[in-house]
């Protein structure tokens, strides 16, 4: 088994599941990084639109509306109302002027804005003549000045701030392609990522997967189903090990089963010698039984055996009592004939004879009782 199967499962999980959330927290950091820098983009395009490009359009708008106010002072024939244009045009001039001013700290190193400020101030002091001339009653000096001098350097400088326009425009444009550039690469590079991530996961899951499936040998049902098939006393289920499994789950069940079987067919061999031995103690017992009893059967006449033969010997003893006695009688006759004592020799010949049967019934008798004991 190698290293990354003698990891426990929660160490492999673990160590899977860290790896995909790194990805993703790298993509996160990443996507934070790029949204902070397309919001930096936007801001400074912001900045330029609003800070640059709008007061531009100010001074602009404030220029022409100037060139229009003195124009119409020269047109009008009414001091009152020359007087109300004269007025739009100072006050048109402070807009442009205000404008400038907070242009030009925007602008530093900037020749084309240089240009435009150093003309617009220039025009600043022309614009103080229309009313010189309106007030002076200089109508042809007034009106040459705004054919000669206003209308070509007001021209001059509307061309200069289009430039200047088109030239912040230009950075507008140029910061837009950033944002949709730096957008463009933080899908990418989330994209990629995802990807990545997932292809991983993927990777992962099915690593782990084939891992566990070699630690198993089969499926997860399939493994609980055979142990609980075991489990429940059935020996017989069968069990496939793929080629070279020596290592796995299923290979310890069916190592574990193969066992039981052996240790069953054991113990059953073993009930069955058992169960042969008790029938032929059985028997025995039923043999010995029957012996006992038939022991007891010669025991029996053994003893009615010696009845009889206590009996015989009580009546040889009585006989030869008798004898005895007789043997007195006859010694006292003896003297009183021959053959009384032939008679008396013959007694004694039968009582010697029944004396030797005597002892031959006590042998027989006391070999009886050997036996028996």
């Amino acid at each position: 088994m190698d290293a990354h199967t003698n990891m426990k499962i929660s160490t492999r999980l673990g160590l899977s599941f860290g790896a995909v959330i790194f990805l993703i927290v790298i993509s996160t950091i990443l996507s934070v990084f790029e949204a902070r820098n397309v919001e930096d983009i936007i801001q400074h395009q912001n900045a330029l639109r609003t800070e640059k490009l709008e007061r531009l359009y100010v001074a602009r708008e404030a220029l022409d509306q100037t060139g229009l106010a003195a124009r119409n002072a020269y047109i009008f024939t009414e001091d009152a109302d020359a007087g109300k244009e004269l007025d739009i045009v100072d006050k048109q001039k402070a807009i442009y002027l205000d404008a400038l001013n907070a242009l030009t700290p925007l602008f530093q190193g900037d020749a084309d804005f240089e240009k435009t400020r150093q003309d617009m101030l220039a025009m600043a002091e022309e614009l103080k003549n229309p009313r010189k001339f309106r007030e002076a009653k200089q109508m042809d000096e007034y009106g040459k000045f705004l054919v000669t001098q206003c209308s070509p350097l007001r021209r001059k400088i509307v061309a200069e701030i289009d430039t200047v326009i088109k030239s912040v425009q230009k950075q507008v444009d140029e910061q837009s392609r950033l944002v949709e550039a730096s957008t463009a690469h933080s899908k990418t590079i989330t994209l990629a990522i995802s990807i990545v991530a997932i292809l991983l996961g993927l990777g992962i899951a099915v690593v782990i997967t084939r891992s566990l499936l070699k630690q198993l040998g089969g499926e997860p049902s399939e493994v609980s189903a055979i142990a609980t098939s075991i489990a429940g006393g059935d020996l017989t289920a069968r069990i496939d090990i793929k080629p070279g499994d020596r290592t796995s789950i299923m290979f310890a069940i069916k190592e574990m089963r193969d066992g039981l079987a052996q240790i069953v067919g054991k113990i059953r061999s073993s009930t069955d010698t058992i169960a042969s031995a008790s029938s032929q103690i059985a028997s025995g017992n039923l043999d010995l039984s029957s012996r006992t009893e038939e022991q007891a059967s010669s025991l029996e006449e053994t003893a009615s055996s010696m009845e009889e033969l206590t009996s015989t010997v009580k009546q040889n003893a009585d006989n030869a009592r008798q004898a005895n006695q007789l043997a007195v009688s006859a010694s006292g006759v003896a003297v009183k004939g021959g053959t009384v004592v032939l008679e008396v020799v013959q007694t004694m010949g039968e009582i010697n004879e029944s004396a030797k049967k005597i002892v031959d019934i006590i042998s027989v008798i006391d070999g009886i009782a050997f036996q028996t004991n």
